[in-house]
């Protein structure tokens, strides 16, 4: 109880050295009202006021005696003595209440979205153990313990004989335990016979080189309702790294991830899935880590969705804590083959690093693998050369040799191919993420996986690699970059027909494409193929008299070109009050049905422009009277820049998208789809045309129109032609 008097005072006093989010409780005699005087910050101070007056006070310490007074004379006005309790850290009740019922309410319908999976699920999953215990090499022994409930006939096929992957180079399985429990409670093991070690089948083709393997189980008398159980033991011993999915293929009741480690051991840890309950602990010398994931639903199948590393419900855990220490890995394994001086061909004494690239890759043959599919050691580079084939690590290895033979400086750069995003990693860098390794000469990037890449361009521009001699990341770059350009001329002329041009033309990483389509093509299915180019730009355009000009394809050239001289009838589709034309679809249209209702976002793995830059010449009498309106802007990946002009009868459009590499959530995603839907979209690819003049059925002389058009087109290609190019 404190006196009326010296209320004020005191209380400024309590409210100085009031910790912060604490409270004080004040009230008079009866106790029938109440003030609370909470301390937000050091110098912050919200008071509630639920006595004669309901009302909330915000205000620091300076304004605090003022708010007082106030109060003393509205809420205690006859009052002597006034009660102050200190009650601690405040906490709201009403907001309380509400969390508790939103945390019920959310997890309701966590349970119910979590039923409907199960009963759509082919399979179900109903525990899941693993157990990693390190050793302090790094070497590791990995135990599991998995049991699953068949549901449907799919969910047999799928389960009846499972493959556990592993490389024999550095790893060793062990089925412990594999059984199948029936309806009716029996248990039946697999024998030996039915647990079986194959080759990989996705290594066929480059089986002298592989080192991957599948453990299969087939469990006997598996059918629907049945449930299959096992129990592995993997050991490796070149170093430690896991990559834990808390999203398979199949909802999970439960999940739990163990690990343990020696207590001086440096571990990196990736794991953004709040779902899931993490616990570390220490026994026995060990750090002990476990991670339980309870009612997980199964992972939706969607294009162009990130990869599974780059998921927040992925969990990566590797002991290499360092790039230095991942490219020695690498360094100790590819450098430990001993190789002699080299007695270089002549077709190998090349010091243009881009000559020696296309040498090689014509005369040497490429079995193509992955680095974790064999066991990371090149063969001697006098095998190379004199077998003439290699995996694509024995190509590199080679080509790098050799122009350090020739005083060329050259050293390798660690890549992944399979549209992983090392930079969102957060520094886990672990070695196999790095699936290829690229050559690095005189600025440029040469890459061993595709024999139709041209010299200084891979598969995945932009992309993040290890350099093995800086130790550290570097971002890769092709010479040039990956810009389809579309040229289109037309000429219309009254009596319906149209001549006109198309030049098409591949830069970069587009090259590889249009050479995997007509390089190996012949006779008429060459034929065939061309004809599909001119189809991309209308269904009905047809060669015209001469034979089309092709250039780059054959020469593994950085650049391919196209030349083709057509004609078109009819230019446009008639109606009563407009004369229509479509513009050439955009390649974006692969995305238009990948962006609705994602749960996992988009993922681009590759940068790309595409450049449109159509000139129509009207004959008298046809005015535009719709085309899309000039604009540029950017959202998300995607950025556009559209032109439109008008001038003495003639359209010129531009159209330039590029779409960025990157990652997108599902938000902005659908952001993007918007723009996407518009540019894909037949509805925004119209042209219209007023015709105040109809169409005269006249016969013309088509050798003198050509002559005529000829004649305009090689003035446009000197003049303007070439500056819309290169916008």
């Amino acid at each position: 109880m404190i006196d009326k008097d010296i209320f004020i005072q005191v209380l400024l006093k309590k409210a100085k050295v009031l910790p912060v989010g604490h409270h004080l409780d004040i009230r008079p005699y009866k106790r029938n009202r109440s003030v609370l005087l909470i301390k937000e910050t050091e110098d912050s101070f919200k008071i509630v006021e639920n006595g004669f007056y309901k009302n909330e006070f915000e205000t620091n310490l300076k304004g605090l005696k003022k708010i007082l007074k106030k109060i003393l004379k509205l809420e205690f006005p006859r009052s002597h003595k006034i009660r102050v309790y200190n009650m601690g850290k405040y906490i709201n009740f009403v907001l309380l209440l509400f969390v508790m019922l939103f945390t019920i309410f959310s997890s309701n319908l966590f349970a119910e979205s979590f039923s409907e999976c199960l009963k759509k699920a082919d399979a179900i999953n109903e525990f899941i153990h693993k157990t990693y215990k390190v050793n302090p090499d790094g070497s590791y022994t990995m135990k599991l313990k998995m049991q699953v409930y068949i549901k449907t006939y799919k969910g047999k096929k799928d389960w009846a004989d499972y493959r556990i992957p592993y490389n024999s180079a550095y790893q060793k399985i062990r089925v412990d335990k594999a059984e199948t429990i029936l309806p009716s409670g029996k248990v039946i093991s697999a024998t030996k016979k039915e647990i079986q070690d194959i080759l990989d089948p996705s290594t066929s083709q480059s089986s002298i080189y592989s080192k991957a393997r599948l453990k299969i189980i087939n469990f006997p008398a598996v059918d629907v309702g049945t449930k299959i159980r096992f129990q592995i033991t993997l050991k490796s011993k070149w170093g430690f790294w896991a990559r834990e999915s808390f999203r398979l293929t199949n909802p999970t009741i439960v999940k739990k991830v163990e690990l343990m480690i020696p207590k001086d051991m440096k571990i990196l840890i990736r794991l953004k899935d709040k779902k899931v309950r993490s616990n570390v602990f220490k026994k026995q010398g060990f750090l002990i880590y476990t991670w339980t994931g309870e009612k997980l639903p199964s992972i939706h199948k969607e294009p162009y969705a990130p990869q599974i590393e780059n998921q927040p419900f992925c969990l990566l855990v590797s002991s290499f804590d360092s790039l230095e220490k991942t490219a020695s890995f690498f360094c100790k394994r590819v450098y430990a083959v001993k190789n002699y001086k080299l007695n270089l061909p002549e077709w190998a004494k090349k010091k243009n690093p881009d000559l020696l690239y296309k040498e090689l890759i014509s005369r040497v043959s490429i079995y193509y693998i992955g680095l974790f599919d064999t066991d990371l050691k090149p063969q001697s580079f006098s095998v190379t050369l004199r077998k003439l084939y290699g995996s694509p690590l024995d190509l590199a290895f080679l080509f790098a040799q050799i122009l350090k033979e020739q005083g060329i400086n050259a050293h390798f750069v660690l890549v992944n191919t399979t549209g992983i995003f090392l930079d969102k990693l957060d520094r886990i860098i672990y070695p196999e993420l790095f699936d290829q390794v690229l050559v690095y000469a005189k600025g440029h990037f040469y890459s061993f996986t595709d024999k139709d890449a041209p010299a200084g361009i891979i598969c995945d521009s932009d992309t993040i690699g290890l350099d093995l001699d800086l130790k550290k990341l570097i971002t890769i770059h092709d010479v040039l970059p990956n810009v389809t350009n579309t040229l289109l001329s037309i000429r219309a002329y009254p009596h319906g027909y149209g001549i006109g041009w198309l030049k098409k033309e591949f830069l970069g990483k587009a090259t590889i494409d249009i050479r995997k389509k007509l390089r190996y093509a012949k006779g008429e299915e060459f034929r065939i193929k061309i004809s599909e180019l001119f189809h991309q730009v209308d269904p009905v355009l047809k060669p015209y008299n001469e034979k089309p000009f092709i250039k780059g394809v054959n020469e593994l050239a950085q650049k391919v070109e196209f030349n083709f001289k057509f004609r078109l009838d009819p230019v446009f589709m008639e109606s009563d009050s407009a004369d229509l034309f479509l513009l050439p679809e955009s390649e974006l249209i692969k995305y238009y049905n990948c962006l609705v209702k994602r749960h996992y976002g988009l993922a681009v793995v590759e940068t790309k422009t595409e450049r449109l830059v159509l000139r129509l010449s009207l004959p008298k009498g046809l005015k535009p009277i719709f085309v899309p309106s000039s604009e540029e802007g950017k959202i998300g990946l995607l950025k556009w820049n559209i032109k439109t002009s008008w001038k003495k009868h003639t359209l010129i459009f531009i159209r330039e998208i590029t779409l960025n590499r990157g990652i997108l959530g599902p938000k902005e995603s659908s952001l993007m789809l918007k723009k996407i839907k518009q540019i894909a979209d037949p509805k925004h690819r119209v042209l219209l045309f007023q015709n105040t003049a109809p169409l005269s059925c006249t016969c013309i002389n088509l050798k003198k129109a050509t002559k005529e058009w000829n004649k305009r087109w090689n003035e446009w290609q000197i003049g303007k032609g070439n500056i819309y190019l290169t916008i």
